[in-house]
């Protein structure tokens, strides 16, 4: 399967209850929804599987901040999970 070039923003959110610790949401950068998740799964269960999220949506970034609050998380034209940048460690 081929996979588009450009990356998209996806917001996910509401992740099942499994005893993973696992944030309220991850904003992502990435191809399509199953490499976010991917990216997310690698990050926060590499040992096992990832939690169900109860919603996946894709997103614009300035829409995926006005729904998780307006840090400064840079320009996201990376691929990967979306981190705040921090002034004041």
């Amino acid at each position: 399967m081929k996979r588009s070039s450009a990356l998209r923003a996806f917001l996910i959110t509401d992740f099942e209850a499994t005893g993973c610790r696992m944030p309220f949401a991850c904003a992502v950068s990435a191809y399509d929804v199953d490499d976010a998740l991917e990216f997310v799964r690698e990050v926060y269960a590499p040992d096992g599987a990832l939690p169900r999220p109860g919603s996946v949506e894709e997103l614009s970034p300035e829409a995926i901040q006005q729904r998780i609050g307006n840090f400064d998380f840079g320009v996201p034209v990376v691929r990967g999970i979306w981190y705040p940048h921090l002034s004041n460690p």
